[in-house]
């Protein structure tokens, strides 16, 4: 696995540099396409899983394939491996905190999402639970927010109560720049409840166009138009 692991930064290292040299030339999809190394990698390192089954190194194995990124204009090629990975770890290894890091990585590959986040919300290791429950709040709400599908209110109310529960009882799990996941939570609950369409818009402070300072709440009644923009 380590040697495996070794060779696959030395390829990507070496692609990253190709292209680099070749940015904006119309060989670009042609590197892509026929060095980008994480396809190559990928069936390597499923078939290092399928000859070390039961083992730590099937583990380690199915663990990096799930957390390998897609990376544009190869994924086809090995997003079903991915996906083969998602299911045998979530088959055998779901009630383990050692998977805790990958939880998102086997929801997202998973072509049952919400079924394996629910499994791993159940799972007795309380740092799987926290990141399974922040990844199905994270989905509920992408999906109300989804302009063809999305609007339910069933959604926003479900996304709200799973938001509340990381914040109430997982703010202690932490990214690893260690950040509480109970942060990116807060933020989407202050959007679910104060940035919806009817809702009373947040007090703004600013200047305008005048260069004098405002605040929003003094326009209430009015109609606003709020221009962002960021140089």
């Amino acid at each position: 696995f380590e040697t495996l692991v070794r060779e696959f930064r030395k390829a990507d290292k070496s692609y990253d540099e190709l292209l680099r040299k070749h940015r904006g030339h119309n060989l670009t999809s042609h590197i892509v396409s026929l060095r980008e190394p994480t396809p190559a990698y990928a069936q390597a390192m499923m078939q290092l899983a399928n000859d070390n089954r039961g083992t730590e190194t099937e583990f380690r194995a199915l663990k990096w394939l799930v957390k390998t990124h897609l990376v544009a204009g190869t994924e086809h090629r090995y997003r079903s491996l991915r996906s083969e990975a998602a299911a045998r770890l979530l088959d055998e290894h779901a009630d383990s905190p050692r998977i805790a890091d990958a939880v998102a990585n086997i929801i997202y590959a998973s072509p049952k999402r919400y079924d394996a986040a629910e499994i791993f919300m159940k799972s007795p290791d309380h740092e799987v639970q926290g990141r399974a429950t922040l990844v199905m709040a994270n989905m509920l709400a992408q999906s109300y927010d989804d302009p063809f599908r999305g609007g339910h209110p069933e959604l926003r109310e479900r996304a709200i109560e799973l938001y509340e529960k990381v914040v109430a009882e997982y703010d202690d799990i932490t990214y690893w720049d260690n950040e509480s996941i109970a942060v990116p939570a807060k933020k989407k609950l202050f959007e679910l409840r104060d940035l919806q369409i009817g809702s009373v818009a947040p007090e703004i402070l600013g200047m305008d166009l005048d260069g004098k300072p405002m605040r929003l709440s003094e326009y209430r009644g009015k109609v606003v138009v709020i221009h962002y923009w960021q140089s």
